[in-house]
C-alpha cells in the first residue's frame, strides 16, 4: 500500500538506485517514486515535527519517508505514482504497481520549502502573546454586541459575533445568536454601506468556480473597508477563500497569502482558536508541517472543546493507527 505498509511481494520487487542527489525507486524496471536530496539539514529543534510531517503527508511512500528520516535532510523535490484499486467492492488500496509512463499524480514541494522550515518568529511571538492574554468570555462578547447594536453599529456587532464563535465555538451560539439576529434585522432596515445579508452569504459561500470565489472575496473586502474594531475577523474568511483558489483551482501562492491574512487577524486577537486551526491547514498545504502542528496545538491550548479540534485529533489518531512503528 502507499501508506500504512506495503506487501512483502511488492517490497521484494522494488529496486533502489542513486543518481547524484536523486534517489530513485522502481518496480519491475519502471520508476514509481523518487526524491532529490537537499543539502539543508533538518534543524535539530524541528526533527520531531519534521518526522510528523513525513508521517502525516499520506501521499509520500513509507519507504521514502524512512530513507529521508535516516538521512536527516530535507528534500528539494518529490514525485510519486500510484494506482487506486477497488478490492471486493468495499476497500480501496493504493498499490505499488506499474502504471502508464505518465505520472498519475505528482507531489510538488514549493520552492524554498527547506528555508521556510526555519523558525517563524512571528508565530512564536503570537503563541507567547496568547499565553499571556486573558480571553474575552462569551458574556463579554454578548455585552459588546448589545453596546454596538444600541449604537447603531450593526456591522461591528455582526463581526463581534463571528469573533466570538471563532474563539469559543458553538458554545457561544445560545447567548449571542439572538443578538446576531437583532443586528441583522436592524442593520438591514437601516441601510448603510454594507449589505449584511450579502456579506454573510459571501462568508458562508463555497463557490465551485474561481470567479465565484473572487466575487465572494470582493464582497468581504468591501465590508472590511467599513469595519472598525472587529474587522480583522474578516481576514479569516478571506483567507479560506484564497486557500480554495490554490487548492481547487491551482492558483499559486494563495495559501501563503491566506496565512499572512490569518496572522494579521491574530495580531489583533491571538486567542482566535478557529483562526489558529485554519492557519494550521494553510501551513499544511505549504508543507510547513512544524508550523502546522504548532498552530493546531495552539488552537487546542486556547479552546480544547472547540468543535474544529476534532479534525486535528482525528488526523493524529489516523497517523498513529497507520504508522504504529513510529508510535510505540
Amino acid at each position: 500500500m502507499m501508506f500504512g505498509g506495503v506487501t512483502s511481494e511488492v517490497v521484494e520487487a522494488i529496486d533502489f538506485a542513486e543518481s547524484g542527489e536523486q534517489r530513485l525507486f522502481s518496480l519491475d524496471g519502471e520508476p514509481f517514486t523518487s526524491y532529490t536530496r537537499s543539502d539543508h539539514a533538518v534543524p535539530e529543534a524541528l526533527r520531531d515535527t519534521f518526522k510528523t510531517y513525513l508521517i502525516a503527508e499520506q501521499r509520500t511512500h513509507r519507504m521514502v519517508k524512512e530513507m529521508i528520516l535516516a538521512e536527516g535532510t530535507l528534500f528539494d523535490a518529490l514525485s510519486y505514482r500510484y494506482r487506486v484499486e477497488q478490492l471486493h467492492d468495499t476497500d480501496i488500496a493504493y498499490r505499488l504497481t506499474a502504471v502508464r509512463s505518465e505520472p498519475s499524480a505528482a507531489l510538488e514541494i514549493p520552492e524554498g520549502f527547506e528555508r521556510r522550515a526555519e523558525a517563524d518568529e512571528r508565530v512564536l511571538a503570537l503563541i507567547d502573546r496568547a499565553a499571556a492574554e486573558t480571553p474575552l468570555g462569551i458574556d463579554g462578547y454578548a455585552a459588546e454586541m448589545e453596546r454596538l447594536i444600541e449604537a447603531g453599529q450593526h456591522l461591528e456587532a455582526m463581526l463581534a459575533f463571528y469573533e466570538c464563535i471563532n474563539q469559543h465555538g458553538e458554545a457561544g451560539l445560545e447567548t449571542t445568536g439572538p443578538l446576531l439576529r437583532a443586528a441583522v434585522e436592524r442593520g438591514s432596515g437601516a441601510g448603510g454601506p454594507v449589505d449584511l445579508g450579502q456579506m454573510a452569504a459571501a462568508i458562508g459561500a463555497r463557490p465551485d468556480t474561481e470567479q465565484g470565489l473572487r466575487d465572494a472575496i470582493a464582497v468581504i473586502e468591501e465590508a472590511k473597508r467599513h469595519a472598525r474594531a472587529h474587522g480583522h475577523i474578516l481576514n479569516v474568511f478571506m483567507a479560506n477563500h484564497y486557500g480554495f483558489l490554490e487548492d481547487q483551482h491551482g492558483r499559486p501562492d494563495q495559501n501563503a497569502r491566506a496565512a499572512a491574512l490569518i496572522l494579521d487577524a491574530l495580531d489583533e486577537n491571538p486567542l482566535l482558536a478557529g483562526a489558529w486551526y485554519d492557519l494550521g491547514w494553510k501551513y499544511f498545504r505549504m508543507f510547513q508541517m512544524p508550523w502546522a502542528w504548532a498552530a493546531w496545538d495552539q488552537a487546542r491550548a486556547i479552546n480544547p472543546e472547540h468543535p474544529l479540534i476534532a479534525g486535528v485529533t482525528s488526523l493524529e489518531q489516523q497517523v498513529e493507527h497507520n504508522n504504529p512503528d513510529y508510535f510505540p
